[in-house]
This record gives structure tokens, C-alpha cells and sequence, in this order.
């Protein structure tokens, strides 16, 4: 058994390699380390937080989304299974939204917005355990 101290020095670890730029690397690694229970929006219909979000043009709620979808496709994709082009594409247009509003400052939310399935797939991939394959 691994005793972690540190989550984000852990992942980071995990991560190093990742096919993205490097602050887009240390944000999912932020996420991932950092999630909080007031992230948790598994109770909540997200194509319905997004509308109040576009509604109000709030940036933190479509970060919050795009940082859930993230988080849940990475850390439990089986409770977005059947939901989850859906669920990626809301995560892709709250992180495109968050980009626009910051007037492209931050290329990290772009990078997110346009290749979200690809960064998931690459972190799971990292984070699964190697497989052990004995000779024949």
C-alpha cells in the first residue's frame, strides 16, 4: 500500500508526460487533486446548471462545470456511461465559454474545450495501474 502525503505531488508524478501543454497538465492536476465536495454536482442536471450559467454568464459556474465533468469523467466515468458524449460536450462548451470570457487570455481552457476526451483518456491511462501479463 502507498502512503500519499501530498494528492497534487501524486498526480503531478502520474501525470508527467501527458499530452498536453504543461499548464494545461497542472490545471487537471489541480482539479484532480483539489475537488471538493461544493464541486459535486452528481445530484444536479448539468445540461440544466449550464443554461443558469449561460443565463447569467457566470464564469465560476461554467469552470465549476467543466471542472465536474473533468473530475467525474477521470475519477468515475461509469456514473456518466450512458450520458457521457453529452456530459463531455457540456464540460467542452462550459470551458470554451470560460476561454471566451477571458478573451482568450488563459490557453488552457481552450486546450480543455477542444480536446477533453483525448486529456480524460490520457490521464485514465496514466493513472491505471500496468497490467501484469505472464509468458505463455
Amino acid at each position: 500500500m502507498e502512503l500519499v502525503t501530498r494528492l497534487d505531488r501524486w498526480f503531478a508524478e502520474r501525470l508527467e508526460g501527458l499530452k498536453c501543454r504543461e499548464d494545461t497538465r497542472a490545471y487537471v492536476t489541480g482539479v484532480l487533486s483539489g475537488f471538493k465536495v461544493e464541486g459535486d454536482m452528481s445530484r444536479e442536471s448539468v445540461v440544466l446548471a449550464f443554461a443558469d450559467a449561460r443565463l447569467r454568464g457566470d464564469f465560476a459556474a461554467f469552470q465549476r462545470i467543466g471542472d465536474w465533468v473533468l473530475w467525474v469523467d477521470v475519477v468515475h466515468p461509469h456514473a456518466i456511461h450512458d450520458n457521457r458524449e453529452i456530459v463531455e460536450s457540456i464540460g467542452r462548451m462550459s470551458y470554451y465559454t470560460c476561454h471566451r470570457i477571458m478573451r482568450g487570455q488563459w490557453h488552457v481552457y481552450e486546450e480543455l474545450a477542444d480536446e477533453l476526451p483525448r486529456i480524460v483518456h490520457g490521464v485514465r491511462c496514466k493513472l491505471s495501474p500496468p497490467r501484469v501479463t505472464f509468458g505463455a
